[in-house]
């Protein structure tokens, strides 16, 4: 903590989690100060912690802020030291340089609403599950072309009962453990594959469900190229922001160019790739970087380069910035 006149902060050491005993600590530093009702600015790294806790703060009338780690400026000259001291006193600078208006030095991370926090787990978890999927799909067809069995075509109907039959490329009947371990993997693809589609049936609901996002998710599903899952995750990942024009949305989807100036030297380097993951990629499967990207076609067509579906939502954030 820093408290009003002090040059040095003060160290103070809590168990995790243990909101009683901070609720005490900062009651405890405004009697010193002598004003309960003094403002109280805090803020923390992004991290395993989710949102929990800046929605505590928030209750318990503190100005908190969750700051991006990567963003985090450390230095390159040496060597880093890494201590517990170290690591608070850092956030600690960087809080009191936003408070003076430097937004420019870290990034603040946006706090989604715990409703859509909640929803979105729906678009995560299928991410996640059709990584699965791939990864056993390619195990058991690894294990096939190991013995160099080639004849038997994953996903169709019968292709366990054939293995029984297939033979090895020297001519031998597959071994009774190599069989098991490809049931078992089988077994584990097909229930991932049965999750993915009750996933994917939960969010054909949302979509027809009377919401917002539901509305700005089926304009999505308007755009020539998207589907209900590609709709719902860039509705989750990316449109339930609001920007304020064509650079934010496309830094909103890591798609801006670094600019790159130097003498002689002027133009752009590749895209920057950082911010949403999710989002960026989902817009790169689905065809419709050209809708997002800050570039060539909004820079030639301007506002009239956008769907006129997608008025709703991008619409906004199509007129051009000053620095655009």
């Amino acid at each position: 903590m820093l408290l009003p006149g002090d040059r040095h902060a003060r160290l103070f050491q809590i168990a995790g989690g243990d909101r009683e005993a901070l609720s005490a600590l900062i009651g405890r530093q405004r009697q010193m100060v002598g004003d309960p009702d003094i403002r109280v600015v805090s803020c923390y790294e992004a991290g395993r912690d989710g949102f929990w806790l800046h929605r505590w703060l928030r209750d318990q009338s503190i100005d908190n802020r969750v700051l991006d780690a990567a963003s985090l400026e450390v230095p390159r000259r040496r060597r880093r030291v890494k201590t517990d001291r170290v690591d608070t006193l850092g956030p600690l600078r960087v809080l009191l340089r936003l408070e003076r208006g430097e937004t420019e030095m870290t990034r603040v991370v946006w706090v989604p609403a715990p409703m859509l926090e909640d929803a979105r787990r729906q678009t995560r978890e299928r991410e996640r599950l059709v990584n699965q999927r791939t990864a056993h799909r390619n195990r058991i067809q690894g294990l096939l072309a190991a013995q160099g069995v080639t004849a038997v075509k994953l996903g169709a109907r019968d292709w366990l009962d054939r293995l029984a039959d297939a033979r090895t490329g020297d001519g031998r009947i597959l071994g009774a453990a190599l069989l098991t371990e490809i049931r078992r993997e089988a077994e584990r693809l097909a229930l991932v594959e049965r999750q993915i589609k009750a996933i994917e049936v939960a969010q054909h609901a949302a979509l027809k469900a009377d919401t917002t996002w539901a509305a700005k998710a089926c304009k999505l599903k308007r755009l020539k190229g998207l589907g209900e899952v590609f709709a719902s995750g860039l509705m989750h990942e990316a449109f339930w922001r609001d920007f304020a024009n064509r650079r934010q949305v496309g830094g909103a989807f890591g798609l801006t160019p670094w600019p790159w100036d130097s003498g002689d030297m002027l133009g752009d380097e590749p895209i920057s790739k950082v911010d949403n993951r999710r989002a960026r990629t989902l817009a790169i499967e689905c065809g419709c970087g050209r809708f997002i990207s800050p570039t060539a076609p909004w820079r030639a067509g301007g506002a009239s380069a956008l769907p006129a579906a997608a008025d709703g939502y991008a619409g906004s954030a199509s007129s051009p910035s000053p620095a655009s």
